[in-house]
């Protein structure tokens, strides 16, 4: 079984559940892909992949030493990412004080490759059948006066199963 390995804001339940309720199945003509289920909404702050166990205690021991408030961030708009193969229906977090974190958190840890980009993937995507009515839904859904307080983030192990990814919190690093 491979394990992967990430450092996440999870998603509240509540929040997760209004943002999957405004968007329930106005994509079902749309795609031909599969939702991700509200339990596994995360904003990935940092993704290591496979990564040993002393690699993970060092890591553990650098989180501890982030400094941080907790912090305010809205839900913001939808948006696309795709490649040749497949694509991501996503909706952005917004906060300023969310890309401060992130960069606390690559000075202990180490920077990624790619620039962050904030987002929670909503809908891995095999194909998409009508990119007109996309883009007119995601301009037309809005999640106004929706966001959470961010109190803590957490280290995450990800394991690839026959039925998907399960996710399994390692650690959460509490914000003052």
């Amino acid at each position: 079984m491979i394990s992967h390995y990430f450092i996440s804001i999870n998603i509240p339940k509540e929040i997760a559940r209004k943002i999957k309720n405004k968007i329930k199945d106005k994509f079902k003509d749309i795609f031909v892909g599969t939702k991700v289920s509200i339990d596994k909404y995360h904003l990935t702050l940092r993704f290591f992949g496979e990564i040993n166990e002393d690699e993970i205690s060092e890591i553990r021991k650098r989180l501890r030493r982030v400094d941080f408030r907790s912090f305010y961030v809205s839900v913001g708009e939808l948006g696309y990412f795709k490649n040749r193969f497949r694509g991501i229906l996503y909706v952005k977090l917004n906060s300023d004080k969310l890309n401060q974190l992130v960069e606390n958190i690559w000075e202990e840890v180490g920077s990624e490759k790619r620039k962050f980009a904030s987002h929670i993937t909503l809908v891995r995507t095999k194909k998409c059948l009508h990119w007109e009515s996309l883009e007119k839904l995601m301009k037309d859904i809005k999640f106004e006066n929706l966001g959470f307080e961010v109190n803590k983030f957490s280290l995450m192990k990800s394991e690839l199963k026959k039925t998907g990814a399960e996710y399994t919190i390692l650690e959460d690093f509490g914000l003052k």
